[in-house]
This record gives structure tokens, sequence and C-alpha cells, in this order.
């Protein structure tokens, strides 16, 4: 046995040994199968193998790095603006929301979203997110974040974007007078409007209106005429907003014949402008042509409110006719 057994591994190792006969088709077959299966693997692990590779297919093209389509997909989405959940549930859809690249757009529309939603504080973090993209805002995204600042009375946050702000407008100067008048640091606030018109940005009403009830605040009605006659000049008298501040800053004056100049310049006059022109006759002592306003008013269509009751009660006390405010208060 020891002998046939050595002979078999000379035979088999053996450089003249004669080449193996050819193999039969099921041989051939089974040399096939061998080939497929050298990891080890059965005909049947085979065939399992191949379903999960059309079922990943089917779920997404296979890159050369292992991650599908999809993957991709959500890697892009999870790169998006890191911001406040409660802001991303707002969004309709995700079409919506600024992509990796910066978009000072979108980032516009997600601050004025702060601001409408009542929750303007949450702003700061997509200021943030600006920069640390090493990016910036363009103007009109610039007032709307200032704004809400502003509005959440982070006037340190809004001072120090004003000042870095590479180019401003009458909005960013008017935004932040606003808000440094409703924090009574009015002399800052007097001081920025002058900066204002010395940079030569325009006067419009929206800069009258808030410099007028900055002077009211600041008791400085002797400035109205100064103030009046720069409107004039623009053409602003007409104005229903204009002109009812104007109104306001000369009652307080006690200049009831120059309220009622502008109260007639106003073209379309609305329920404010008639209540302030009320309340500076009734303020002035004026009560007979308070009363008499209250009437013309009346008669125009205007429905009056809460202000305008108080001036007429008060304009009602003072010609000592009590029992008239009390009819008017019944008949309306």
């Amino acid at each position: 046995m020891e002998r046939s057994n050595q002979s078999i591994q000379s035979h088999r190792f053996s450089s003249s040994a004669q080449p193996p006969p050819p193999l039969a088709h099921s041989d051939k077959k089974i040399v096939r199968i061998r080939k497929e299966d050298d990891a080890g693997r059965t005909p049947d692990e085979n065939i399992k193998k191949k379903k999960k590779k059309q079922n990943k297919a089917g779920q997404g093209v296979v890159s050369d790095g292992g991650d599908s389509d999809l993957q991709r997909e959500s890697r892009k989405t999870s790169s998006r603006i890191s911001m406040p959940a409660h802001l991303l549930e707002q969004c309709p859809n995700d079409s919506e929301l600024p992509t990796s690249d910066f978009g000072s757009h979108s980032h516009a529309s997600m601050l004025q979203v702060c601001i409408h939603s009542g929750d303007p504080i949450s702003a700061r973090p997509l200021h943030c997110d600006v920069i640390k993209r090493a990016a910036c805002l363009d103007l009109f995204a610039s007032n709307i974040l200032l704004n809400a600042y502003v509005k959440s009375e982070l006037l340190g946050d809004a001072r120090t974007l004003f000042d870095e702000l590479p180019e401003r407008n009458t909005i960013s100067f008017v935004t932040l007078i606003q808000g440094l008048a409703q924090a009574l640091r009015f002399a800052e606030a007097v001081e920025l409007f002058s900066r204002l018109h010395g940079e030569g940005h325009e006067l419009n009403p929206f800069a009258f209106t808030t410099f007028l009830k900055l002077l009211v605040s600041v008791e400085r009605a002797d400035m109205a005429g100064a103030v009046h006659a720069c409107i004039c000049k623009l053409g602003h008298d007409s104005n229903a907003f204009v002109g009812t501040a104007l109104i306001d800053a000369y009652s307080m004056g006690g200049s009831v014949s120059c309220a009622k100049d502008v109260f007639g310049g106003i073209v379309f006059k609305d329920m404010v402008s008639w209540t302030g022109i009320i309340s500076c006759c009734a303020e002035n002592g004026c009560f007979e042509e308070a009363m008499g306003l209250f009437s013309q008013m009346r008669i125009v269509g205007f429905k009056p409110n809460n202000y305008t009751f108080v001036s007429v009660l008060k304009a009602c006390l003072g010609m000592g006719t009590i029992h008239l405010g009390e009819a008017f208060m019944d008949a309306l």
C-alpha cells in the first residue's frame, strides 16, 4: 500500500508526467461552478447575493464609493443651513429652504418669517450662519435683520450691524431711530437723524413721520415749524401720515392754527387725521372747534374710535355740557 501511494505521488509531481485526459461535459460544469464559488460560497448563496444586488439597484444606483443616489441626496439635504426647527415646519416644502450655496434672497425670506411669526429673536441663528459662511447679506436682507433686532430689543446687536453695513439707506437709519426712540435713547436717535440728513439720504414720509414723533417724545415742539417748512419744500405736506404727525407736534406746542392749516392740506383725510385735529383742539382749550370738527367727521362718514370719544368728552367737560357727551355716546 505504501509503495502504491509513493508511485501515485511521484506520477503527480513529476515533470515528465502526461497531461490529464480531457474532461467530460459534467466535469466542465463542476469546474465552472467552482470558479464562481472560489470565495467559498455555495450556488444558493450566489443566488441570494444576486437578489440583494437587484434590490439595491431598485433603491438607487450604487456608486463606486458604495453610496446610493438616495444617500448622496440625504447628505446634500443635511448640509443645508442650520436653523430653528419651528422655522423648518413653517416652510411648505423643501425647495423653499436655502441650499448649501449662499443666497441673500433666501436668507431674507427666512428673516421675514422670523418677524411675521412673532419670534424675531430667531433671526440671530440665521445671522450667525451668515457669519460662519463668511458671506454678506445685501442691503434689503440687512434691513430686515436690523428690524428683527429692533423688535427683539437687541439694540446692541442692531447698532453693531448698522455700523458694519457696507452701505445704508433711509430705511436702515429710520429702523434704528425707531428702536432708539422706543428705548428712550432720544439723544442717539436725534444724532442719527442728523447723520441721515448729512449723508444725503432721502427724506421721505417715513423719515419725517419718525422724526416728528421723536420731537414729541423729547418735547421739542419748537422745531416743528422748521421741519414743516422742509416737508412743504419736498412736497410731503399732503401725506396723511406726515400731516397727522405734524398736527401732534403742533398740538404739543399749542399752535392750533398751524395744526388746522396742516389738516386742511391733507388730501385724503383718514380716521387718524380727524382724531388728531379733534384731540389738538380739545387739549388746547378750543372745545367748540373740537365739537364742530367731530360733527364734520360724522357727516363725512367716519365712525369715532375710543381716542375720539376721549377728546369729545374732554371738550364737553370744558364747555360744561357733559350731558351733550352722554347724548353723543347714546346716539352712537
